[in-house]
C-alpha cells in the first residue's frame, strides 16, 4: 500500500488479534532517528496473518499502564498529509479498543503471511 492509495480514513486490514508487535529504531547521518513499528494481525475466522509496517512513527501511545492485547483490533489510518506536519502523513488508531495511537510517514500492508 502506498501513501497515494489511502483515502481520508481507511481500515488497514480486517479485524484481528495482535500476534506480533515489533519496534525498530534506525539511526542515519547527523543523528537522524527513524522509528519503525510492525504489527502482525491474525484473522480469527481464517487464521491468516497480515503484517503492517509503519515507518517514521511519532507520538506512539499505548492505552493505559498495561496492554493485554487479548481483544480484536481494527486499525484505521487517517490521511493527515494536508495538515502540514512535516514528514507525517497518517494518524493510526485502533477503532475498537483504542489500544494504540500514533502518527507515521508511510504504511505498508504486506498481505497474508501464513
Amino acid at each position: 500500500m502506498t501513501n497515494e492509495s489511502l483515502t481520508t480514513t481507511k481500515p488497514l486490514a480486517s479485524m484481528g488479534y495482535v500476534v506480533q508487535l515489533g519496534l525498530e529504531r534506525a539511526f542515519g547521518e547527523g543523528g537522524y532517528s527513524n522509528l519503525m513499528l510492525m504489527i502482525r494481525l491474525r484473522d480469527p475466522k481464517s487464521d491468516k496473518e497480515t503484517d503492517i509496517v509503519f515507518d517514521g512513527v511519532a507520538q506512539l501511545r499505548f492505552r493505559g499502564e498495561s496492554v493485554a492485547l487479548t481483544e480484536l483490533v481494527l486499525l484505521i489510518a487517517e490521511d493527515i498529509s494536508g495538515r502540514g506536519w512535516e514528514g507525517l502523513s497518517y494518524r493510526v488508531t485502533d477503532a475498537e479498543e483504542e489500544f494504540v495511537c500514533f502518527l507515521c510517514r508511510s504504511i505498508e500492508v504486506k498481505g497474508q503471511v501464513s
